[in-house]
């Protein structure tokens, strides 16, 4: 028998735990949260952006590469945050 975690399969609950994990091992580094979360094998683009979105709740833009976000069409509604 199959467990149900987390209101999903055991892949949801992976993504979530490695980017928790991700989260905590790269400190205030946004060059090893990418390097944790997102270049790595298996559903990285989920784990990316769930990573890097707590990443900035914690941070804030100050501490992600302006290359990230300094183009973006939505910037406005960005820095109304």
């Amino acid at each position: 028998m199959r467990a149900v975690l987390h209101g999903g399969d055991n892949d949801t609950l992976c993504v979530d735990v490695c980017s928790y994990d991700a989260l905590l091992a790269s400190g205030d580094s946004w060059h090893e949260l990418c390097m944790r979360a997102v270049l790595h094998g298996g559903d990285n683009d989920s784990t990316g952006a769930i990573a890097c979105a707590w990443f900035g709740v914690l941070h804030g833009f100050s501490a992600v590469p302006q290359s990230n976000y300094k183009v973006s069409r939505f910037m406005y509604r960005f820095m109304t945050f």
